[in-house]
């Protein structure tokens, strides 16, 4: 007898769930944005851009089991309440991402979720 292996959750590359967080997934980590985040400089325990751009990809997956433990630590005091939304992370990012854009839709998400919209 063989035995089936489980199919795996897949998200379609050309699904609306895929296309809104296709350009962020492309952040190569460079770190240009924490760099230019002059939060990261004055807020050691702020996680920066490149973090919460990470973070916004993984909470639009679906198949990500952590969205709980993750959202914790995300509306909590050193996280997306303390981005200013300067815009200086998406001036200097050589990949022409925008991880402000990242940072504004976790903040729609969190507010949606705090209502009991998501």
């Amino acid at each position: 007898p063989t035995a089936q292996a489980p199919a795996y959750a897949e998200i379609a590359p050309a699904s609306a769930e895929r296309a809104e967080i296709d350009d962020a997934i492309e952040c190569i980590g460079c770190g240009m944005c924490v760099s230019a985040c002059t939060m990261v400089a004055h807020d050691r325990r702020f996680p920066g851009p490149a973090a919460l751009n990470r973070a916004f990809t993984l909470q639009r997956d679906r198949r990500d089991a952590a969205h709980d433990a993750r959202w914790s630590i995300l509306v909590g005091d050193d996280a997306l309440p303390r981005c200013h939304g300067q815009g200086t992370c998406t001036d200097v990012c050589p990949m022409r991402l925008s991880p402000t854009r990242s940072i504004i839709r976790l903040r729609q998400m969190a507010v949606r979720r705090l209502v009991g919209l998501s």
